[in-house]
């Protein structure tokens, strides 16, 4: 959930994995149903990554063991503090969508006949409370990766064997497309660097396994423990000395508790809606473009939220990539609960995006079945503007409310029942994409949160810069590139951005402004409603050329890239109303637009001051060829006569 600058924790994984491995061998027995409960109370510890009822190890394994079950899930502050370049980890948009995602659980336990214990608290505080409020002897949990979430996991272990009675934790692999148990070779130390070659190892020795369906029936929790249970199917007990404040014995880390808005929605029977989790709009959010919209049929509106009637509400399953723009009257600005509470979001957006098991399987059902265009995935993926251009399934895969395997499952019913082709393949690919970062992370250990990455080698003349001066724009939407700003600008108003607006904005930042591609990564972590460190991470390392990209110097062209894929202009139009009246052409060359030169002009003299020690002609070329994007963009054709055009018009 948080951006890392951790040690490398590839040791403390690959043990971790040797357990995992063991525990999937015993998943395989819970799917036969050849485990029987044999007594005792279990705790199931729902985390931000596995927020479902199908295909959850640790759940089917807890309630076929066990004849008394507790699930919990813990709302850790330290996901809600400052990344290292003082953005908000957990931004407003990523914090609704988990919100509305842990609501979505809890509805669907208790209509099942169960209950959710919430606690705002980190869960080596909450857990052993919990567990020993309830007497149990284990508590089950899918493995980790990242560095963050494994020391969580190592100070519940170590809290729950220090309880009077230790209790035990059992962990299992989870939430990618693949076991890592089934893999071909060893996850810690063998994945292979590049993609196309762990690709072709798994596909050729690898399947993946069938999901697990639900428990068919829910063990109850033990009698007594529950005090009652809130209409949403929240678990109502006391913090019992465990609030967000208290220190566990083993800890001495300093932690800033949830603002008390969060802990009252839990003591209320709630889940904490993100405004009261203490998030604030991302910067620079324009309110007065936001209108009340319902979510998808069948899926419940959140808690708290009570839509506003009139003529601005709209369906939350289709939005047409022409919805109207901003009104240009101006409006007042609006508070995080005012639009929270509203359900106001913005029209424009590619997807309206509603947290939970339930829209996660309304979405999968829309685009595969009810609109049929799985068929067509592979030929529309880089589409920028409307919902139906690719699958958009990430974001229910960030909270796990959407499990890979059952994506899979659904593919090859389709590839039965309709067709099989090209694009039904490639979503699998991309889900391979998931799993080759994820496991690849494993090796990496917190590399891929280093500003050399995984590759630990930088090019020495390029900036790397931290100076908000340099990257300020980029997350202001105000790089004078309208391809660039109408993808940050649709970011911060609706927590999404399209594949091929992310490759492009990050190429900008890392290349052309020559940033810290670590500011980008974790502005993306702030606001992206499908953020994993794996993946996040590891793409921006890839696309910075610090990854596991087998080509040097990766480079995306703004002006081809907005000719190749918004050609006509419809998504730049969409999202910069200021440029409404320019031309297809004027929108691709940042040039003919006014910001846009100024931001060569400044770029150019950079390069020039860079290079104006050299002498040699081929020194020069070299130089200017190199990553100099704002030179080669500007007239001339020659590199060396580039950096002199540049040099003779400009100063």
């Amino acid at each position: 959930m948080m951006a890392r600058r951790a040690g490398r924790v590839a040791a403390p994984v690959s043990s971790g994995l040797a357990g995992a491995a063991a525990a999937s061998e015993g998943r395989r027995a819970v799917a036969t149903g050849a485990t029987s409960a044999s007594g005792g109370t279990a705790v199931v510890w729902f985390k931000a990554t596995d927020l479902r009822l199908h295909d959850h190890g640790p759940l089917s394994k807890a309630h076929a063991a066990h004849s008394h079950v507790v699930h919990v899930m813990c709302i850790d502050p330290r996901w809600f503090g400052a990344s290292p370049t003082g953005f908000a980890k957990t931004g407003f948009h990523r914090a609704r969508f988990l919100s509305e995602s842990v609501a979505d659980l809890a509805r669907s336990l208790a209509a099942r006949g169960s209950s959710l214990v919430v606690r705002a608290s980190r869960p080596e505080v909450a857990l052993p409370a919990v567990a020993a409020a309830c007497g149990a002897s284990a508590v089950y949990a899918h493995s980790e990766v990242c560095s963050e979430e494994l020391a969580a996991d190592r100070a519940v272990r170590a809290a729950l064997h220090g309880l009077p009675s230790p209790v035990r934790l059992s962990q299992c692999w989870g939430n990618t497309l693949h076991d890592v148990a089934d893999l071909p070779f060893d996850a810690s130390s063998d994945t292979p660097q590049v993609f196309s070659q762990f690709r072709r190892l798994v596909e050729a020795k690898c399947k993946p396994r069938p999901p697990l369906p639900p428990p068919p029936a829910l063990r109850p929790a033990p009698p007594g423990f529950a005090a009652g249970t809130s209409p949403h199917g929240l678990a109502m007990l006391p913090l019992d000395g465990g609030g967000p404040g208290s220190q566990p014995p083993h800890s001495h880390a300093a932690v800033r508790p949830l603002p008390a808005s969060a802990v009252d929605a839990v003591l209320a029977g709630r889940v904490p809606m993100a405004w009261e989790l203490g998030c604030a709009l991302p910067p620079g959010m324009d309110t007065s473009a936001l209108r009340p919209v319902a979510p998808p049929a069948g899926v419940g509106l959140p808690p708290g939220v009570a839509l506003a009637s009139g003529p601005g509400a709209t369906s939350g399953g289709a939005v047409p990539p022409d919805a109207p723009a901003a009104p240009a009257a101006p409006a007042p600005a609006l508070s995080a609960r005012q639009v929270e509470c509203g359900g106001l979001r913005d029209p424009r957006c590619a997807i309206q995006l509603f947290g939970g098991e339930t829209a996660a399987l309304a979405r999968l059902r829309l685009y595969l079945w009810d609109e049929d265009r799985l068929r067509e995935y592979k030929q529309t993926r880089n589409g920028m503007a409307g919902q139906g251009f690719s699958s958009k399934l990430s974001p229910w895969l960030a909270v796990g409310a959407l499990s890979p395997r059952q994506v899979a499952a659904e593919v090859a019913r389709y590839e039965r029942e309709r067709v099989a082709n090209e694009s039904t393949y490639w979503l699998l690919f991309e889900l391979l994409w998931r799993d080759y970062f994820r496991f690849a992370c494993i090796g990496w250990g917190s590399d891929v949160f280093r500003l050399a990455g995984p590759k630990r080698a930088l090019d020495p003349g390029r900036g790397w810069s931290r100076d908000p001066a340099v990257w300020g724009p980029w997350t202001r939407a105000q790089t004078g590139y309208p391809l660039v700003d109408a993808c940050m600008r649709e970011l911060t108003q609706s927590g999404f951005m399209s594949n091929r607006g992310r490759q492009n904005v990050a190429s900008f930042l890392a290349r052309d402004l020559e940033a810290d591609w670590r500011v980008g990564a974790e502005w993306f972590e702030s606001l992206l409603a499908d953020h994993d460190p794996c993946s996040n991470y590891g793409n921006w390392t890839y696309v910075a050329g610090v990854g596991a990209d087998p080509r040097e110097d990766r480079y995306f062209s703004i002006p081809k890239q907005a000719r190749n894929y918004d050609g006509h202009g419809t998504f730049m139009r969409l999202w910069l109303p200021e440029v409404a009246g320019f031309s297809p052409e004027q929108l691709a060359r940042p040039q003919d637009y006014p910001q846009g030169l100024d931001v060569v002009r400044r770029r150019a003299k950079l390069a020039f001051q860079e290079n104006a020690h050299l002498t040699d002609e081929v020194a020069i070329k070299r130089a200017v060829a190199k990553g100099r994007y704002w030179v080669r963009e500007i007239h001339a054709t020659h590199a060396l006569h580039k950096y002199r055009s540049i040099k003779k018009r400009y100063y």
